[in-house]
C-alpha cells in the first residue's frame, strides 16, 4: 500500500494532517464498524472487509505521516490550507456514506428476490393444497411451503422497510456533504 492509496482510501488529499487522518478514520468506522450489520451476515461480511482496508490505511499513515507532519501539526499548515483539510474530511466522510448506500442497496436487492421467493413458496403451496385432497402427504407439504413463504415474506418486508429508510437517511447525508464540498 502506498500513501497515496491509504489517503483515498480514508477519502483524504494529500496535505492531510495526522488530525485528519485520525478524523476521517473515526468517521469511517462510525459508517462501516460491522457491528452494526449484525441484522445481516453477508452486509456485516462486506463491512469487516472494508472496515480492514480502513484499518490499514489508517495504521500506515501512523507510520509512515508525511515529511510535512511536524510534532505540532497545526503549524504544518495556514489557515487557508485548514479549508482544504476540512473539505477532506468532509469527502472522506461522503466516501464512507457513498460506501454503506452501495451496501444497502445491494441488500435491497437480494431481499426483493427473497421476497419473490417467499411469493412463489405461497403460490406453489396453495397449489399443492388444491390438489392435496387426496393425497395427505402433499397437505402437510402445502402446509411447510405455506409456513415458509408467510414468514420469508414478513420477514423480508420488515428488512426492506427498515433498509429503505436507511438509503433514504444516507441519501440525504449525501446531499448535504455534497452540498458542503461545493461550499
Amino acid at each position: 500500500m502506498t500513501r497515496d492509496e491509504a489517503l483515498h482510501i480514508l477519502g483524504l488529499n494529500e496535505q492531510a494532517s495526522i488530525q485528519d487522518i485520525k478524523s476521517a478514520y473515526r468517521e469511517m468506522a462510525q459508517i462501516l464498524h460491522p457491528d452494526k450489520y449484525t441484522h445481516n451476515k453477508r452486509l456485516q461480511r462486506r463491512a469487516e472487509e472494508q472496515f480492514k482496508n480502513v484499518q490499514d490505511a489508517f495504521r500506515y499513515l501512523l507510520k509512515r505521516p508525511a515529511p510535512t507532519d511536524t510534532a505540532d501539526p497545526e503549524s504544518a499548515f495556514s489557515p487557508a490550507s485548514s479549508v482544504t483539510q476540512g473539505q477532506a474530511t468532509l469527502a472522506g466522510t461522503l466516501a464512507g456514506v457513498i460506501a454503506a448506500r452501495v451496501q444497502l442497496i445491494e441488500q435491497r436487492s437480494q431481499l426483493y428476490e427473497q421476497r419473490t421467493f417467499a411469493i412463489i413458496c405461497l403460490i406453489v403451496g396453495v397449489l399443492v393444497a388444491l390438489a392435496a385432497r387426496r393425497y395427505p402427504i402433499l397437505g402437510i407439504v402445502s402446509v411447510a411451503a405455506i409456513g415458509a413463504g408467510v414468514v420469508q415474506f414478513i420477514t423480508s418486508l420488515q428488512s426492506l422497510i427498515f433498509i429503505k429508510e436507511r438509503i433514504e437517511v444516507l441519501g440525504k447525508q449525501k446531499q448535504d456533504l455534497e452540498e458542503q464540498l461545493k461550499q
